[in-house]
């Protein structure tokens, strides 16, 4: 662990001196941009290495699908009789042996008795005035029933979600959302829609494009620098519109920084540090894919939501 430390630390003044040394011609606030970025860079790198970030994949990157052949085969339809296992081999002997018996015809007969029918209709009527009483006490009871039998809507979820993809992880998959908040993150203060197309919903898309047009029509330049992505994590998992959705919340430390088209700042500063509160919206995709090489991969997810939860100045 003291050699990881010392390496890192070493890499960030490795860093800190190229960056340096590079900006001297620069004027004083871009030297300063220059060296935070360059340093966050290898900061991310660093923490990317540790966290095996590269290894996991993407949670949400739209992957190459192949064009399925088309069938030549037989369109026959052939009908077969479904193989019964042992066990209903077994109740189906069971069954006839007891219907032969004397004591089964009798309680057959029974089922004809008036006492039995005058019974099954009284039941009948008290379910019905079970159902729909206007008493109170019973509409509790019936809430408490319900909600013992029922299943949550957070259950419902998960059981989808596993449903379309059995092998998913949560903590792979968190791991997968981290390394992909850096990526969409990017594309958006960038201005690159089409990265943007591969990661998010086509409505979220159309939000964030309209976002950058606005930023561009104005002649902003937002500071791209992401400095660090913390905190990750799954705060509420729920069925929306009949797709599972799961709303992830992270930290992501970037500079406040908005200049205009000559380069002059309007808000922030180079080296406003702020530490910015998101909150994602993510929904699973019905369905997998089969790449070209004929590998399946399981469903994907789609940012659907975007959220700024809060911002906190640090430097």
């Amino acid at each position: 662990v003291a050699q990881a430390a010392q390496g890192v630390a070493g890499n960030v003044r490795d860093a800190f001196r190229k960056a340096h040394a590079r900006a001297t011609a620069r004027p004083l606030k871009d030297q300063a941009r220059a060296v935070l970025s360059s340093v966050g860079e290898v900061l991310r790198q660093e923490y990317r290495d540790v966290m095996n970030l590269d290894d996991v994949g993407s949670a949400t990157r739209r992957r190459g699908q192949a064009q399925a052949p088309d069938y030549t085969g037989s369109t026959d339809v052939t009908v077969t009789e479904k193989k019964r296992s042992q066990w209903e081999e077994g109740y189906e002997q069971l069954k006839e042996k007891v219907s032969d018996t004397a004591l089964f015809r009798r309680l057959s007969e029974l089922r004809n008795h008036r006492v039995f029918v005058k019974a099954g209709e009284y039941l009948e009527d008290a379910r019905e005035k079970w159902e729909t009483s206007d008493n109170p006490t019973v509409h509790r009871i019936q809430d408490t029933l319900d909600s013992w039998s029922h299943e949550s809507d957070t259950a419902k979820a998960y059981r989808e979600i596993r449903a379309r993809d059995p092998d998913w992880d949560q903590v792979r998959w968190l791991g997968q959302v981290q390394r992909d908040i850096p990526t969409v993150m990017d594309a958006y203060l960038s201005g690159d829609v089409e990265t943007l197309k591969q990661h998010a919903t086509g409505e979220m898309v159309e939000r964030m494009e309209g976002q950058i047009r606005l930023w561009q029509s104005q002649g902003q330049d937002i500071d791209k620098s992401i400095l660090d992505i913390s905190d990750v994590d799954v705060m509420e998992v729920k069925m929306f519109e009949g797709q599972p959705m799961v709303i992830v919340r992270f930290t992501m430390q970037q500079i406040n920084c908005v200049r205009d088209k000559y380069g002059n700042v309007l808000e922030g500063a180079v080296d406003d540090i702020q530490s910015v509160f998101y909150v994602w919206a993510l929904t699973q995709e019905a369905a997998g894919t089969f790449l070209k090489s004929g590998e399946y991969v399981p469903p994907r997810w789609q940012l659907r939501e975007m959220m700024v939860a809060g911002m906190q100045q640090i430097v």
